[in-house]
């Protein structure tokens, strides 16, 4: 592939002004600058001028000025031989260039890079791009255990719950490529959490009736909710919690498992803090 070819010698020589998340995203639009450019300096600015009334966004804007101004500014590099080095090299420093600018959460560019997710020797290697990224299995674990393990309550809103919960306990648990028979799992991280909610100041309304209810209450079963209603809460709750930290675990590559909880009072809850 030609950009990865180009990509691959401007890391080589260390060329500056590089921005990998701009290639990732632009890349159609540095092609088009590039094949001019490489007919003549002249002839890339006469597509320039066409390109300049082709894309109208702001963004694809910047862009195009951005390619055009490298291209002039590293002229000798792309008018001379490049000897080529590793394809896995250029493919690492680009995802990451783009995950600084983007976060680990950002619509995937792998498709820029000719890796397939859903092929499993390009999923493999995209595992391995982020473990890199973040320093490594041990690195992401204690990423996220510092935001989410903190010994300090947290107050969830999220669809008609109001919920104070405590982090008790993470387990969090790589699977790496070729380690799950049935790769279902393959390649991923997850974590598994148990922790506290106060029953005494957590509640619920419900969208059925508009009514709001005490969530020690609903666990003692001191309410008139049919058993199945009560039950169904008790999985929305360990829902709405996982949410809230997978808005943490997502930004390390981290997947959200199974999220347990013991509803306790507000006395046991205190004392459980740090």
């Amino acid at each position: 592939m030609k950009l990865l070819q180009l990509l691959e010698n401007m890391l080589r020589e260390n060329v500056t002004g590089v921005d990998y998340s701009m290639f990732a995203l632009y890349a159609h639009i540095f092609s088009e600058l590039h094949d001019a450019f490489m007919e003549s300096e002249s002839h890339m600015d006469d597509v320039y001028q066409f390109l300049s009334r082709k894309y109208r966004k702001e963004s694809s804007k910047k862009a195009l000025n951005y390619f055009y101004n490298f291209l002039k500014q590293n002229k000798e590099h792309f008018t001379k031989k490049k000897e080529s080095i590793d394809e896995s090299e250029y493919k690492r420093k680009l995802l990451h260039g783009y995950w600084d600018k983007k976060g680990i959460d950002s619509k995937p560019i792998y498709h820029f890079l000719g890796l397939n997710p859903r092929n499993k020797e390009d999923r493999k290697e995209i595992f391995y791009h982020k473990l890199s990224y973040f320093g490594g299995f041990e690195n992401i674990k204690k990423l996220f255990l510092e935001q989410a393990l903190t010994g300090k309550p947290v107050h969830i809103e999220s669809g008609g719950y109001s919920i104070d919960y405590l982090v008790t306990g993470i387990d969090i648990e790589m699977f790496e490529p070729d380690s799950m028979m049935d790769m279902y799992h393959d390649g991923e991280i997850f974590y598994e959490m148990t922790g506290l909610i106060n029953g005494d100041t957590s509640e619920v309304t419900l969208m059925a009736n508009g009514e709001t209810y005490n969530i020690g209450d609903l666990s003692k079963g001191n309410t008139d909710l049919d058993d199945s209603v009560v039950e169904e809460i008790g999985y929305e709750l360990s829902d709405a919690i996982r949410g809230y930290f997978d808005n943490i675990s997502v930004r390390y590559g981290i997947d959200g498992d199974l999220v347990d909880y013991e509803i306790v009072n507000n006395n046991s809850f205190k004392s459980a803090q740090k």
